[in-house]
């Protein structure tokens, strides 16, 4: 299964550093032309699915990028901000963190709460054995805890690293036991299969790509670091999360 996450094109809002959030903003006309450079990136992938938030600019977006059945779903929304929504960033910065776990006043939407429902999307649709092309039109917050699903925490519980740029693709590769992620975003990556046993990763599959060597039927150690797993082999850094995917990161040379 490959599954491509996108976010929304540029909107005004954007531009001018408000919080959209729930607000219904359309994309703008750089927006426009973002989702179509997107559409042509993508127009030889078959996609037996399309799921986008039903917020407008998610949905404008999508419906550039592909043109049959689209399904909204609603934990792809932004994350609401609540009574900031609309705001300058700038204007709210001294009276609240509206990134603070615990943050629920002025209708604010709890970051748990949030994260909970987008890892309930993930949850379902990485079960869907039918699909093998999977596309998903959504926002920035939920890109960023798609790829905490997915890639595990971000260094130093930094989550501004996994902010994605408007209609920038990310793309995960399961195999049909979700045992497998390839993790080709930025990167090139090595193509392999790798299989979690224990306190060993053993990769079962030559490593092809841009790599500094190819390797064969190795195993190697690795080494936990709070909720995730590492390992350094040849160049090549293999994470496993917390939900037991592995990430293959392949260091360009």
């Amino acid at each position: 299964m490959n599954i491509y996450i996108v976010r929304h094109g540029q909107t005004d809002w954007n531009v001018e550093g408000r919080l959209a959030g729930a607000k219904d903003i359309p994309i703008n006309e750089k927006g426009i032309e973002q989702a179509n450079i997107i559409k042509e990136e993508l127009k030889n992938i078959k996609f037996d699915k399309v799921y986008s938030s039903p917020l407008i600019r998610a949905y404008e977006t999508a419906k550039i990028i592909h043109k049959g059945k689209i399904i909204k779903d609603d934990r792809l929304r932004e994350r609401s901000n609540g009574d900031f929504d609309g705001m300058l960033k700038t204007e709210i910065k001294e009276q609240i963190d509206i990134n603070d776990p615990e943050e629920k006043r002025f209708n604010i939407e709890g970051i748990n709460d949030f994260r909970k429902r987008v890892n309930s999307f993930f949850d379902e649709i990485t079960k869907d054995k039918k699909s093998k092309n999977i596309l998903v039109v959504t926002h920035a917050g939920v890109g960023i805890f798609a790829r905490c699903y997915f890639e595990g925490e971000p260094l130093n519980n930094d989550y501004g690293l996994y902010k994605i740029n408007n209609c920038e693709i990310l793309n995960y590769q399961l195999n049909t036991s979700n045992e497998l992620l390839l993790n080709i975003n930025k990167v090139h990556t090595t193509k392999m299969g790798i299989n979690r046993i224990k306190k060993n990763l053993y990769i079962d599959e030559d490593a092809v790509g841009y790599c500094k060597s190819i390797i064969t039927n190795k195993k190697c150690n690795i080494t936990r670091k709070g909720k995730n797993y590492y390992c350094e082999l040849d160049n090549i850094r293999i994470t496993v999360n917390a939900n037991n995917y592995c990430i293959i990161t392949a260091h360009i040379i």
